[in-house]
């Protein structure tokens, strides 16, 4: 996707800043960046993938920590239903879910009563990305 300036984006559903750790979101937004540029399949949000080759897009060092750090990320997106694939053994497909836009969810903090509401998404920029990296 594309904004104003003509830079590639994704789109993060705003609930991620509620429930997922930085390393999940790094590598949800990895993903989305290669099924963007078409690894696999557009239209059905899958790209195909290693989990060596997610430690290079991230930029990790490579070695057994780096790899258990994308395993566990892997995991706990799939276990938060942000995503699907059936094993990571070698190269393997991952499902991108698609997420309502719509859908509200309030976080309770001691500071507020009624609690903070995510909703919607966040654009972020590739060239942010990036330089994070």
């Amino acid at each position: 996707m594309k904004n104003k300036t003509n830079e590639n984006f994704v789109q993060i559903p705003n609930k991620m800043f509620m429930n997922t750790n930085n390393d999940e979101k790094l590598v949800y937004v990895k993903l989305l960046q290669s099924q963007m540029i078409g690894y696999l399949d557009k239209d059905n949000r899958t790209t195909m993938t290693t989990v060596s080759l997610l430690v290079t897009l991230l930029g990790w060092s490579k070695g057994q920590y780096s790899n258990k750090k994308v395993v566990k990320a892997l995991n706990g997106l799939k276990d938060k239903k942000y995503i699907n694939f059936e094993s990571i053994q070698d190269v393997f497909t991952v499902q991108i879910n698609k997420w309502n836009d719509k859908e509200e969810h309030i976080v309770p903090v001691d500071w507020k009563q009624s609690g903070v509401k995510f909703s919607g998404h966040t654009q972020i920029r590739l060239s942010v990305i990036d330089n994070l990296l």
